[in-house]
């Protein structure tokens, strides 16, 4: 174990993502090239998770340390520092004079003498002094307290705040730096979910049933996962609950012809295939040729034979039309801020590029559709600029369509719309919306 080596691929890594580098894709395809041990590389991803979520949190540790502030600091030393603190605050499982001596080390390579001392200084005092940082006056400006102490953009805390309360607004922030949970979607082409809890639990994993979706589990961990049995012969899919509310909400039927228009990685059209009972047709629509191979070794895995996949920007796509079209529209992720560590610092300007994106895939959509057929509408996304606003001036705009209830499909879990909410449900915030578009004789 080179846990030297693994910090300074971390530190790499984090100083990528602070110049607009998404943190999961760089581990994605960086660490499997490198020639780290697994406890080394799941190190290294911990590091860079853990900083760029706590980002916010370590900068104003570090302020309180620093005469000019972390904004002021060579790039190389203000990550390294992060690193430092980061394993200080958080890692109980490393040595504070561990973190502290494997900063020195980074930043006598990266700086010179004097960022070499001024590391070093700086990690003695938190390693000290840490417990005893005062944050803002939560009385005096809740939100400022809530962005720095949980690590959230300030802008985004205000108007979480302003819709959901302070109380919500501290739960949501808590589930967001919470380690993600892991959940599983049972193929019901070749298993069921009583059946699949036993085969797993013969192999070792712990799963149990989730509360919102009865196909769905819960596990314990996922280590070993991927060497199972179940895994390998297709009885499971890695799946979040809130990504699965949109396949049942779009209620597919066997024999249909489905359009999934922002398919890639193709959980939803594997869904949607098994609840059609691999019968019927479902194209899968995606830009980027290479990520639709992982949904073409996901359909040989769980033995889908209904999916056909073609690399191409659904906004210049024509057809006959289709009974029912799925629009999985790329958003902000917001209601997956605790998997994707860096979405959260994107998220206004996220929101902001894509909602015209957004309509114009949902309008695409409804182009695509048969008089009478069903379109879903949805993202990974609790904010209103990105759903319903979306849908209302969608509707508006096109007289021919209707929004149908969803809570007459989900009644469990939907009114209106499905929304989920990451601490209601525990799970991924995600959003869905059904829309009719009328027959020839309505």
């Amino acid at each position: 174990m080179d846990e030297l080596a693994a910090r300074e691929f971390a530190l790499k890594i984090l100083k990528r993502v602070e110049q607009g580098a998404y943190a999961d894709k760089m581990l994605e395809s960086l660490l499997p090239q490198s020639r780290l041990s697994d406890t080394d590389k799941a190190l290294v991803r911990e590091l860079v998770l853990g900083v760029t979520k706590w980002r916010r949190r370590l900068d104003w540790i570090l302020k309180v340390y620093l005469v000019k502030g972390p904004d002021r600091l060579n790039p190389w030393i203000r990550n390294i520092l992060r690193l430092g603190i980061y394993q200080i605050v958080f890692l109980d499982r490393i040595p504070p004079w561990a973190a502290v001596d494997e900063a020195v080390k980074l930043a006598e390579k990266y700086g010179h003498e004097g960022t070499k001392r001024l590391v070093n200084g700086v990690l003695r005092r938190v390693a000290r002094e840490g417990d005893n940082v005062k944050y803002p006056n939560v009385k005096r400006d809740p939100a400022i307290y809530l962005s720095v102490y949980y690590s959230h953009p300030l802008w985004t805390v205000r108007r979480w705040i302003e819709r959901y309360g302070v109380a919500e607004t501290v739960k949501l922030c808590e589930f967001n730096n919470a380690n993600p949970k892991v959940f599983i979607r049972t193929n019901s082409l070749k298993t069921t979910p009583e059946r699949l809890i036993g085969q797993l639990e013969a192999e070792g994993i712990e799963a149990r049933p989730n509360q919102l979706l009865v196909d769905f589990l819960e596990l314990e961990s996922a280590e070993g996962l991927f060497k199972t049995r179940c895994f390998l012969e297709g009885h499971f899919q890695v799946q979040d609950p809130g990504a699965g509310v949109a396949a049942l909400l779009l209620e597919p039927r066997p024999g249909e012809r489905v359009l999934d228009m922002c398919s890639a990685p193709g959980g939803k059209a594997t869904h949607m295939a098994e609840i059609m009972r691999n019968q019927g047709l479902i194209l899968a629509l995606d830009k980027q040729k290479r990520r639709l191979r992982t949904l073409q070794e996901n359909m040989k895995r769980l033995g889908v034979q209904i999916i056909q996949t073609k690399a191409e920007d659904a906004l210049n796509f024509t057809s006959e039309p289709f009974d029912r079209v799925l629009v999985d529209a790329p958003c902000s992720g917001s209601g997956t801020f605790c998997r994707r560590a860096d979405a959260r610092w994107k998220m206004r300007e996220r929101i902001e590029e894509l909602t015209g994106l957004q309509l114009a895939l949902l309008k695409k959509g409804a182009e695509l559709l048969k008089p009478g057929g069903v379109l879903v509408y949805s993202t990974c996304s609790i904010e209103p600029e990105e759903n319903e606003m979306v849908v209302e001036r969608f509707l508006k705009e096109n007289p021919g369509f209707t929004l149908e209830k969803a809570e007459k499909v989900l009644p469990s879990i939907a009114e209106q719309y499905v929304k989920i909410f990451p601490p209601r449900d525990g799970c991924d915030g995600s959003f869905a919306a059904r829309i009719r578009r009328r027959g020839e004789y309505d």
